[in-house]
């Protein structure tokens, strides 16, 4: 059998998985074929992008900019006629990867999976927007989606139970759990990790940890924060203006670097909005040992964190919670904080790169063997002329995909 796996870039936390998908699939047979529309990335421009370690893999355009829809549409059109796959997984179809994905294989019966992280609310639509979305889905055999949080909007959007498929975002656990045995600069410490943007809200970090420290005097813990973006200048000068001593504003690290600050650190703190659709580095730090504070909004809180045992969950915004729940970490026994480390590492145990091959080949599986005829006029026609579209937002401090 062959299966592509198309999306408009790869990068990141995607080679992992796919590399351990393409294994999987060797293992009993199967080819893997891994197609990238753009080489460049809006969003990760600072990650590796070396695929040397796939079999069947390509990029169809080196660059984004200036590439019409129909371009692409085309050239991809192409590539999927020439290689024939029995099903396709694709990213959101509001993109052109899972727009042309979703019409090439309506069009030749074939099986189509869509995967995408993002909950109904995530991003604000408009109604024609979600008219479209839900007469597109109506094509699409089957959904993988993170976790049985997302199953309420997955049902929003048309899809039965059944029709829902878990595991996209799972992390390397063979390489975050191991300890590298190296030192940092610093040691049990607060940690947050992200691009220094808006929607990761580290300035309300900054605000919590200030009252944090005023309360536990000289015996807070430093707050170490990792990464570059446009609010670093913003960023620094509050720490100056509030003599934050025990604060530090890192710049980015590569994975080998970064796990051993996971592996030093006390605890993980991610304070980001909505549009935080999972949050891997959550996954990455309790591979670490970290226990998470996390904002209710940050996709992956209510999956991963239950509060008291692996860590906290506080409201996007409310700095005064967080603080408390600094204040509250620090009040437990070292037993309490070496139970919470243990009970992370167990639940990011089961979040591995084999939930994400088994979440595939269950939604591929369910594909082939459901595969929806949809004879609604509109339908057909929503989905010929839709081509999906790249929007620049500058609002977060850099071009990402919407």
């Amino acid at each position: 059998m062959k299966i592509a796996i198309v999306n408009n870039d790869f990068r990141v936390y995607f080679p992992p998985r796919l590399l351990a998908l393409q294994e999987f699939l060797e293992a009993r047979g199967d080819e893997l074929y891994i197609i990238e529309l753009f080489e460049e990335s809006i969003d990760y421009k600072f990650s590796d992008n070396d695929k040397s370690v796939f079999r069947n893999h390509e990029f169809l355009f080196p660059t984004w900019q200036g590439i019409s829809m129909k371009t692409v549409g085309r050239k991809l059109t192409g590539r999927l006629d020439a290689i024939g796959p029995d099903a396709v997984l694709c990213g959101a179809i509001a993109f052109p990867a899972g727009a042309v994905a979703v019409r090439w294989a309506s069009n030749h019966g074939k099986a189509v999976v869509s995967f995408d992280n993002a909950k109904k609310d995530t991003f604000e639509r408009g109604w024609l927007n979600r008219f479209i979305k839900r007469r597109i889905f109506r094509h699409v055999d089957a959904f993988l989606c993170p976790s049985p949080a997302w199953d309420a909007s997955m049902q929003w959007w048309g899809f039965a139970p059944e029709q829902i498929f878990y595991g996209l975002n799972t992390s390397d656990n063979a390489f975050w759990s191991v300890d590298p045995g190296v030192d940092v600069e610093y040691n049990d410490f607060f940690l947050s990790v992200g691009r220094l943007i808006p929607k990761k809200n580290h300035i309300d970090i900054l605000h919590a940890y200030r009252i944090y420290s005023e309360k536990a005097g000289a015996a807070a813990r430093p707050l170490v924060i990792i990464g570059d973006g446009a609010q670093r200048p913003a960023l620094e000068r509050y720490i100056a203006d509030n003599g934050l001593s025990g604060a530090a504003l890192l710049p980015f690290k590569r994975p080998e670097e970064l796990r051993g600050y996971y592996h030093r650190a006390a605890c993980l703190i991610i304070a980001s909005d909505k549009e935080e659709t999972w949050g891997i580095v959550v996954n990455e730090a309790m591979n670490g040992g970290c226990a998470v504070m996390a904002s209710d909004q940050t996709g992956c809180a209510s999956t991963m964190i239950e509060p008291g045992v692996n860590g906290y969950i506080f409201p996007m915004g409310d700095i005064g919670v967080l603080a408390a729940a600094m204040i509250s970490y620090d009040s437990l026994s070292t037993l309490a904080r070496q139970n919470m480390s243990a009970a992370a590492r167990q639940t990011v145990g089961q979040w591995g790169l084999d939930r994400f091959c088994r979440g595939v080949d269950g939604a591929v599986r369910y594909a082939m063997a459901h595969r929806r005829r949809c004879r609604n006029p509109l339908d057909w026609l929503i989905l010929r002329l839709w081509k999906g579209r790249i929007r620049i937002n500058d609002n977060n401090g850099t071009g990402v995909y919407r």
